[in-house]
């Protein structure tokens, strides 16, 4: 894992735990080993999700300098979320030290199109997502995809859904 990755541009793998997780983070380790960068993975939760009540706590990753977050977990569903995407995240990184790629792995609260734009612009480098759809939505239909290809200054990369 890599500390303070701010100095330097990266590859930005977001994952979700779906199964296109794994071929975004391959990706991803792929263009950043080519490109000489490092690869920071990211996994957003939406803020509606997490709440201050009493539940049980899931340790985030820690992205800077500093204590570690821990988020509260209320949902069943969202705790095996967490975990299933730490896994993943775990799997990844591991990858990618393998290809002589550093990497870091992120937990962030709040909306997924705003969260992954303003990594991308303290990142810089190259944003790689998954897309589940099979076409893309009009405007205003709410896709993250859309929106991010829309919104970022740095290039998108779409990683489709398996062809069946």
């Amino acid at each position: 894992m890599i500390g303070n990755t701010s100095a330097r541009r990266c590859v930005i793998a977001a994952i979700d735990g779906s199964p296109l997780s794994r071929p975004v983070g391959m990706l991803g380790i792929k263009l950043a080993a080519g490109l000489g960068w490092d690869l920071v993975l990211i996994y957003v939760v939406s803020s509606h999700v997490l709440s201050g009540s009493r539940a049980t706590y899931m340790r985030a990753s820690v992205p800077e300098e500093g204590p570690p977050a821990y988020y509260p977990v209320t949902d069943k569903a969202l705790h095996e979320e967490l975990r299933e995407v730490s896994l993943i995240a775990e799997e990844i990184c591991k990858m990618a030290q393998e290809k002589g790629v550093k990497s870091k792995f992120m937990i962030l609260e709040g909306d997924p199109v705003s969260i992954l734009l303003r990594e991308a612009e303290k990142y810089g480098g190259i944003l790689v997502i998954g897309y589940r759809g099979k076409r893309f939505r009009e405007a205003g239909m709410g896709s993250v995809a859309k929106a991010l290809i829309d919104k970022s200054k740095i290039p998108v990369v779409i990683v489709p859904p398996p062809q069946e």
